[in-house]
């Protein structure tokens, strides 16, 4: 998709990984946070957070500090923000007026 130019930028986090240091999706959006508010800044832009609830609520946290809570709360309000989560955890994640 890289390739072709559906895509942008793909950063990876591996957690899991045989022979690689354990790094979450929230370390490299803190780790990468100035492309990652650029990259938020298009119109175009969406984020997809898959998991477990409490990397969910961590990996928002993360955004909203890399990029900003009027930018996280457009997001949500825009549509932009896609969440496939579960476990236990806030309700509030991926709601549109979640932040207040």
């Amino acid at each position: 998709a890289l390739r072709e130019g559906a895509l942008s930028e793909v950063l990876v986090a591996l957690s899991r990984e045989p022979g690689q240091p354990k790094e979450y999706v929230q370390d490299v959006v803190r780790r990468e946070k100035s492309k990652v508010a650029a990259l938020l800044a298009h119109q175009s832009a969406h984020v997809y957070i898959c998991g477990e609830s409490r990397m969910a609520i961590d990996v928002e946290a993360a955004l909203e500090a890399a990029a900003g809570a009027e930018t996280l709360k457009a997001l949500k309000s825009e549509r932009r923000l896609h969440e496939d989560v579960f476990g236990i955890g806030d309700n509030s994640i991926g709601k549109p007026n979640s932040s207040g």
